[in-house]
């Protein structure tokens, strides 16, 4: 069972570390044998995958010159791209470090409920509740300046700023994603 939680890694990051939960990480190598690490990259639902190497006599964080530690590297790359490809992910790049995959396609996450401040002086604040998680709950702030809005500022339970976005349903999408859940496709207002 998946924890959800505020600073959960998203799900992607969580479904290629499961899907590559035979291969050690880089601190528990064995020597000689291989590693490899998953790392954000810039795209939601994209990774890369740093692989590492050891001979017996070095290790090499990327990819070596060619010759027994090059065929080495590359067979370590193929082990766990097959591992990802199995779990339905497409690999789509090698790089000098490793390579590059895409996350399959999931089942969105929960609904996303944005409750309104009944208050008065309340006026563009509200409540975000995931469905189904009575413990995952944020706020936004409109912060209404002279009758104009600046954007929304999300916070969590603890008051920690998580981010400002142009529209509720924006906010309510990140901190869905926040606690570690699959982009929602469901958000209502109340």
């Amino acid at each position: 069972m998946t924890i959800h939680y505020p600073g959960a890694p998203e799900w992607y990051i969580r479904a290629a570390r499961e899907a590559l939960n035979t291969v050690p990480p880089w601190i528990a190598m064995p020597s000689p044998g291989h590693s490899a690490e998953v790392l954000y990259d810039h795209e939601h639902g994209r990774i890369n995958v740093a692989v590492a190497i050891d001979t017996g006599r070095t290790r090499y964080y990327d990819r070596p010159r060619p010759g027994r530690a090059r065929e080495q590297w590359n067979t370590a790359c193929d082990t766990a791209a097959q591992l990802l490809q199995e779990a339905g992910w497409t690999i789509t790049l090698r790089t000098l470090a490793g390579f590059k995959a895409t996350a399959p396609d999931t089942e969105p996450g929960p609904p996303v409920e944005i409750v309104r401040s009944p208050r008065l002086g309340d006026v563009g604040r509200s409540t975000l509740h995931i469905n189904g998680h009575p413990e995952l709950v944020a706020h936004l702030d409109a912060r209404f300046d002279l009758m104009h809005s600046t954007g929304y500022t999300l916070t969590d339970d603890k008051g920690t700023t998580i981010g400002r976005y142009p529209t509720e349903h924006d906010a309510a999408h990140t901190w869905a994603i926040h606690c570690g859940f699959t982009p929602p496709t469901d958000i209502t207002t109340y």
